[in-house]
Formats: structure tokens, sequence, C-alpha cells
């Protein structure tokens, strides 16, 4: 009697697991989207001015690091496509915009720099737990754009900057109505050398949290 109750037990929990996993309407997710959200950007940066005749006597050879907080707003397109019950692969493209300055000091040097446009394409695999949350992982490749000034004993230089490189990240969708999904993701970017023609980023990491909510056709 136990062992019959004991099997019986085991078949009723595997059946209840197995509708469960293909409970999930992975329908819901596929297909494309759209959306926006808000940047809380992270970075430090390596500067190092050469000794260009144009610098400043003052900013030659100098080296900082300066560690920088801002905002940016970012919209973005993407496509969600079912593999295997429920898992997903997609992509997303995104262009970033409107960014904050940031002002602060660092080893004797005042600075006023923003990242304020960009661009990424990612893709990305997600993972279905229920029906309205959606897990994933991203890869792809970011560029970024900013600029600023820094100042040092009384000289000013203007400066611009960009970022290349490879971003990794994760993040989390909530669905709260048939067609709308909040989120949460974090990428990070890292890079070894950028910068312009006489001001050098040797190194440069950079980490987006961003916020927001999407929109599935």
């Amino acid at each position: 009697m136990r062992k019959q109750f004991g099997m019986a037990l085991a078949t009723s929990l595997s059946m209840s697991g197995m509708v469960c996993a293909q409970g999930v309407e992975v329908g819901k997710w596929t297909g494309p989207f759209a959306g926006g959200q808000i940047d809380l950007v992270s970075y430090e940066e390596s500067a190092i001015y050469s000794n260009s005749p144009v610098i400043e006597e003052s900013f030659r050879g100098r080296s900082y690091i300066i560690d920088s907080r801002h905002q940016n707003l970012t919209g973005f397109v993407g496509y969600d496509y079912q593999v295997f019950h429920n898992f997903l692969v997609g992509g997303e493209f995104g262009v970033v915009f409107l960014g904050s300055e940031d002002k602060g000091e660092t080893l004797g040097v005042s600075y006023n720099i923003a990242i304020d446009q960009g661009y990424y394409l990612r893709s990305r695999l997600g993972w279905l737990p229920r029906e309205n949350i959606l897990l994933y992982m991203n890869l792809g490749q970011g560029f970024y754009e900013g600029e600023g000034e820094l100042v040092y004993q009384g000289s000013t230089r203007d400066i611009e900057f960009s970022v290349e490189g490879f971003e990794v990240g994760f993040g989390f969708e909530y669905r709260i109505s048939e067609n709308v999904s909040v989120r949460a993701a974090y990428n990070y970017i890292s890079e070894d050398e950028t910068g312009d023609e006489y001001f050098e980023l040797p190194q440069f990491s950079m980490g987006r949290l961003g916020l927001g909510a999407a929109w599935r056709f």
C-alpha cells in the first residue's frame, strides 16, 4: 500500500512539473518589441595627455583617474524567438542620448564630462521560469561618445572621447499586461585604448544599469 501510494505521489508530482513547464505561454514573449529606459551609468577612466604643442604645458604628460556617474536615456527595439520549451533567443538594438553631466575633482583636476550619445547591438538568451517573468543574459558590441572639460592650475582643456568594445550583462523583465513589461538590466563594457588626437584613455570600464519598460507587438 505504501509503495503504491509513493508511486502515485511521484507520478503526480512529475505530471504537475510537466504541466507547469508546458504551461508557460512562450508565445506572449516572442516577436518584436520596443521601449525606453533610463540608464544609471558609472565609469572609471585613466586619462593621459600627450606632449602635443597644442596642449597647455600644465597638462602635458599628466595622468588622471576619473570616476564618474551620470544618467542617459535609451530607446531600443528588438525581437525574441522561441528555441526550446521556455527558452528564447533574441537581439536588441539601442540608441543612447541625452547624457547628464558629472562634475567632480580628482588629484587637483576638476572635470565636467558626460557620455551623451551612442548605440549598442546585443544578442540574448532568455529563460521563462513563469509566464510573466523573463530572465536573460546579454552579449554584444557597444559604441559610446562623450565630451567635457578638465581644469588644472587655471588651464582648461576641452576633451572628446569614444568607447567601443564588447558588452556582457544580464536582465530581468516582468510582464504587467498583455503587451507591456517592465525591466531592469545591467551591462558592462571595458576598453583598453580610446580617446582623440591629443587625449588618451588607456583604460576605461563602464557599467550601465537600465530601468525601463517595453511594448511587445
